[in-house]
C-alpha cells in the first residue's frame, strides 16, 4: 500500500493523524476530521492498494489511523466490523524467520 502527502510515505500514520481514501479528498480539503470521539488531522491520501481490486463504487471509503487512535475513538465495541491488516517488509529470509516465530506460538 502506498499513500501520499507532501511525499510518498514509508511509515504508518502517527497518533493524531489519519490517511484517507482519495474519494474523501474533495470533502475534507485539509480540515480536521472526526473519528468517533477524536479529532484527527489528515496527513495524506491512499495512492495504491495492491491487495484491492478495481472498485469504482465504495460504500465505505477507507481510513487508515494509528491503532491507539482506533482504540480511543469509542467506535469499537461488540459487533463492530473492523478489519486489521499486518503489513510486513523485508527480504525473504527475514519474512520466513518471522513467519516461523508466529507458527511456533
Amino acid at each position: 500500500m502506498q499513500w501520499r502527502g507532501e511525499s510518498l510515505y514509508t511509515q504508518p500514520p502517527t497518533i493524531g493523524q489519519v490517511i484517507l481514501a482519495p474519494e474523501l479528498k474533495s470533502l475534507v480539503q485539509q480540515q480536521d476530521i472526526s473519528l468517533g470521539e477524536l479529532t484527527l488531522k489528515p496527513s495524506g491520501y491512499i495512492v495504491d492498494e495492491p491487495d484491492v481490486g478495481m472498485n469504482f463504487f465504495r460504500l465505505a471509503p477507507k481510513v487508515i489511523a494509528h491503532h491507539d487512535d482506533v482504540l480511543n475513538s469509542g467506535l469499537i465495541g461488540p459487533a463492530s466490523r473492523v478489519k486489521y491488516r499486518l503489513l510486513l517488509a523485508g527480504n525473504p529470509q527475514q519474512l520466513n524467520a518471522y513467519r516461523k516465530t508466529l507458527t511456533l506460538r
